[in-house]
């Protein structure tokens, strides 16, 4: 650093302003802040400059503020090495003032000085300094005369920046168009768009594309524009003496935009609240791209010359990595709380940056114990979002002071910051509502929050609520914590509350409705049962009967059941009590806890006929049929159906009588019983179509065209399962749609159209562990499994069979175990494993029996039979086809007679009856009829009159074995 020589000092060039009391006293108050010393416009002067070159500093802030310092310092010294005692006094007065602290009272009193008198002493030593500044950025003027291109984009974070490799692409990419474009990213508090920017900045093609450099200003709320106008004219060689002339931020610009011309730069402008902040930095050239970034989407659609550039969370595995980075020796075992710690976080960057952070601190004291207990602290919402920790050069934010830490909680505070009160408490109000991934509409969010439409678009604008559809908001987790944070009132409670039950009872809602807001219906529950009256929360959940049937949410609603149960018993509530226990027997059912519903349903029973609800009645003998149906029980379920409709007919309940008419039909159906079947749909049918409930009569229409199927008149079934589907449309019930796919798969299956099976029992699949009913899990899994077998698929079959076994023995299912065991020996056999093929359908055909199905006993015969040719046993084998074959002509099962007969057609071959095994063979053609998978195999063995010793699996159709479209209605 040069010394300016005295002459200079005191003389000082009229027409070169040395720096202003105000900017030296701002200056020198910030003298133990070196962050906000380099954000001063003084930070920029040519002393300053000087400096920093001289001490080898960087251009951030920090490397900016010391410098000035080092001036100011050097700026003293000079002025008390001039000669005359007043100039060592000034350089004392101001160092004890500023340096040291000292109050002007008590200089006052050390030297003996008035108000007045010290104030001119005050003021005649700034004004020395500032000329000691101006001599020495003069003589220095030279060493700043060229240069180097600025890199003002804040250093990258020590940790690494994952999953934004494409976006950083991407922005790459825009960034090279001709003209260069102005972008803007947006997205939630912490969310990384600072960093996200840095990095660009950093990337070598960037700084290729603008080789003049890169021009960065922090704004936040409330910014300096002169000072962060003063220090980009600085940054562009502008001196000191021609800054300081021009104070107003539009002046500045001017100058700014003028030594731009026609560099070519990045300008990025970093947290941007304010358009008219924006611009007034407005000063690129016409080779300048321009970089925003802003919480507020309209905000990023006014300033963006291209669509606004939302920047998202973090996908869950890059989230994790994240973490892990800071914890990398974290045992094995804590992995799962890791896991739930970043699904908790939901991708948000700060936040893990925080806890990650936190969680480092814990992991170097060395105690796993410890570490693990901070995790487990961490999953309280509450402690997450104030999670807090020194802010890092790379973690500045303009708004917040240096000296604040960082949290997420701080974060979104400032977000909040610009909205009235009434806003502020509509805004924390919606953390009663669920958080993301969970969405809720417009009118959730109006009903809990009272803000009117235009409060919560502001909310949306604000990037606090993310908009999730038509008329639907997100709000991240974090958000969701902070608002919990701040206190949720009891009123909101009951304002959701009152809004479940109005939404509710408001109309039919279809399945994909339900599911879209169950979230927000579980939330509502939850408000009710914490601020509700005890009547008032069992009738809430009452309301959800209708909604839930539809959309086969039994899960969901069985705890709530549980619950006002409870309470209904406790109070004597009779009339509750018994709704509550029909609610619970069905999901109960539907959830395939077969004990606990006939428990719920004995009682409910013993109840309704002590109160003489006959409606009741005949409800619990419907779910009584229903739960012997699923144990096999045919005979039992056929009884209590039949009680049920007696007595519906009774006391003309025509709304029971119809289901109960649908269900028998059922139990007729898997006996083989089709005629029987058939009248009892009829009737039910017309019922159905009087009362206009086109919910059963899709059902009932299903249950017909599975007796056409059964009967063999396939182009009849179809037309029936197609109507139903029509008609189910309007229902919007997942459960009807869940038997219609199956069947159709069956349908399909029996006409050889493999693949259409194949993704009918795919999606039935999807939809029955969506709706959680296990039951239909194992069914379509048996027959996703034979339709595998029959493309070839083996270990697609395999995986299919192997898991609905597993899941029929676990849940005690013994009509999907029998069917699921048939096909998997079908498979065990043809990959040439007969012992175990053997095992499994020995089992099957005990299993078989105890259902009582014709269709199951004859299809577990047949599998048995062909394993038994396998080994020799051709007279067992025959037995077993011919038991088979008496079961499918009884049953009207033209499938199953038609596979017997051609086992007993190999028979009488392998035994040298060659024109009775053609008879056998043709016989089975005809019953067959063309398309069919087996007929080409029948014909092919005919064609050859060496057929395979052996089928290769069974087919089992387990939706028409009773098409049980209503079975457990």
């Amino acid at each position: 650093m040069l010394t300016p020589s005295i002459e200079a000092v005191v003389t000082g060039a009229p027409d070169s302003p040395s720096p202003s009391r105000k900017d030296l006293r701002q200056a020198l108050r910030s003298w133990h802040d070196s962050v906000q010393l380099g954000r001063l416009p003084l930070a920029t002067c040519p002393a300053a400059e000087a400096a920093r070159q001289a001490g080898g500093y960087t251009l951030s802030e920090v490397g900016r503020g010391l410098a000035l310092r080092k001036a100011l310092q050097q700026g003293l010294d000079a002025l008390r090495e001039m000669p005359g005692p007043k100039h060592e006094r000034w350089s004392a007065l101001l160092s004890a003032l500023y340096v040291d602290g000292r109050s002007a009272a008590f200089l006052m009193d050390s030297l003996s000085m008035a108000r007045s008198t010290f104030d001119h002493e005050h003021g005649a030593a700034l004004d020395a300094l500032g000329r000691c500044l101006q001599a020495a950025g003069e003589v220095s003027a030279p060493a700043s005369a060229s240069l180097v291109p600025p890199q003002m984009a804040p250093a990258l974070p020590l940790h690494p920046l994952l999953g934004r490799g494409a976006l950083l692409a991407d922005l790459g990419r825009q960034l090279q168009a001709d003209p260069p474009p102005a972008l803007a990213l947006h997205g939630l508090p912490g969310c990384g768009k600072t960093t996200l920017a840095a990095a660009l900045a950093a990337e070598a093609p960037v700084r290729q594309q603008f080789p003049d450099g890169v021009l960065w200003a922090g704004l936040g709320q409330q910014p300096d524009l002169s000072a962060k106008l003063g220090l980009w004219a600085g940054m562009l060689g502008i001196p000191w003496a021609e800054v300081v002339r021009h104070t107003r931020p539009e002046e500045r610009s001017q100058l700014v935009r003028a030594a731009i011309g026609t560099r070519r730069m990045l300008l990025i402008l970093d947290d941007v609240w304010d358009l008219a902040h924006a611009r007034a930095m407005a000063v690129a050239g016409p080779g300048c791209a321009q970089l925003f970034t802003v919480r507020s989407l309209a905000l990023a659609t006014e300033l963006g010359s291209q669509a606004p550039v939302p920047v998202p969370e973090l996908p869950f595995n890059d989230g994790l990595q994240l973490l892990l980075h800071f914890i990398p020796d974290l045992p094995q075992a804590d992995l799962p709380l890791a896991r739930e710690l970043v699904e908790s976080l939901a991708g948000l960057p700060l936040a893990l940056v925080l806890v990650g952070r936190r969680l480092r601190l814990e992991s170097a004291l060395g105690s796993a114990t410890r570490l693990r207990q901070v995790m487990q602290e961490l999953s309280e919402p509450q402690r997450r979002v104030r999670v807090e920790m020194p802010a890092l050069p790379s973690d500045m934010q303009p708004t917040l002071a240096p000296e604040t830490p960082l949290s997420v909680h701080a974060a979104i505070e400032l977000s909040e910051r610009p909205f009235d009160e009434l806003t502020r408490a509509g805004f924390h109000a919606l953390g009663a509502l669920p958080p993301g991934p969970g969405s809720f509409d417009h009118a959730a969010a109006s009903a809990v929050s009272r803000l009117p439409p235009d409060g919560l678009a502001q909310l949306v604008l604000a990037g606090l609520m993310e908009p999730a559809g038509e008329g639907r908001y997100r709000l991240h987790p974090s958000i969701h914590d902070y608002c919990r944070a701040q206190g949720i009132v009891p009123q909101v409670y009951q304002r959701l509350a009152s809004h479940t039950l109005d939404w509710l009872t408001r109309g039919a809602r279809s399945a994909a409705d339900l599911e879209l807001d169950l979230p927000l219906l579980r939330a509502g529950l939850d408000a009710g049962q914490r601020q509700g009256s005890p009547e008032d929360f069992a009738d809430l959940t009452l309301a959800l009967l209708g909604p839930v049937e539809r959309a086969g949410a039994w899960a969901l609603a069985e705890p709530y059941w549980t619950r006002a149960e409870a309470w209904a018993r406790e109070a004597f509530d009779q009339e509750r009590l018994l709704a509550l226990q029909a609610a619970r027997a069905q999901a109960a059912l539907h959830l395939s806890a077969f004990t606990d519903a006939e428990c719920y349903a004995m009682e409910g029973l013993m109840l309704a006929l002590e109160m003489e609800d006959a409606q009741q009645a005949a409800r619990m003998f419907q779910v009584l049929g229903a739960v012997a149906f699923n144990r096999g029980d045919h005979t039992a379920a056929a009884s209590s159906y039949e009680n049920g409709l007696r007595q519906a007919e009774a006391d003309g309940l025509e709304t029971e009588r119809c289901a109960l008419q649908a269900n028998l039909a059922s139990v007729y159906l898997v006996r083989g019983e089709v005629e029987p079947a058939k009248s009892l749909l009829d009737q039910a049918l017309q019922l159905a179509r009087r009362l206009g409930d086109v919910r059963r009569e899709a059902s009932i229409l299903m249950n017909l065209g599975v007796a056409a199927a059964q009967a063999g008149a396939l182009d009849k079934a179809r037309l029936a399962f197609e109507e139903s589907l029509e008609i189910s449309q309007q229902t919007g019930s997942w459960e009807q749609r869940l038997f219609l796919l199956v069947n159709l798969g069956a349908l399909a299956n029996d006409e050889g159209e493999l693949e259409l099976a194949l993704a009918r029992f795919e999606e039935a699949l999807d939809l029955a562990r969506r709706i959680g009913d296990r039951v239909r899990v194992c069914l379509v899994l048996g027959n996703l499994g034979a339709t595998q077998i029959q493309l070839g698929n083996d270990p697609a079959a395999a995986e299919a069979l192997e898991e609905g076994i597993e899941l029929a023995r676990a849940i005690g299912q013994p009509e999907a175990l029998s069917l699921l065991l048939t096909n998997a020996g079908g498979l065990d056999l043809r990959q040439g494993r007969t012992g175990q093929a053997e095992q499994r359908l020995t089992e099957a055909v005990r299993l078989a029996d105890q259902t009582g199905q014709p269709r199951l006993r004859a299809a577990a015969r047949c599998g048995l039979a062909n394993v038994l040719l396998v080994q020799g046993k051709t007279a067992e084998a025959e037995q077993l086809f011919i038991i088979a074959l008496d079961l499918g002509a009884h049953s009207g099962l033209k499938t199953t007679e038609a596979e017997a007969e051609f086992g007993l057609a190999r028979i009488d071959f392998d035994r040298g009856g060659k024109a009775a095994a053609r008879r056998r063979a043709r016989r089975s053609l005809q019953l067959l009829g063309e398309g069919h998978p087996l007929a080409r195999e029948v014909r092919m063995w005919l064609d050859s009159k060496a057929g395979p010793a052996a089928r290769p699996s069974a087919r089992a159709r387990p939706a028409r074995q009773g098409g049980r479209g209503a079975a457990h209605e």
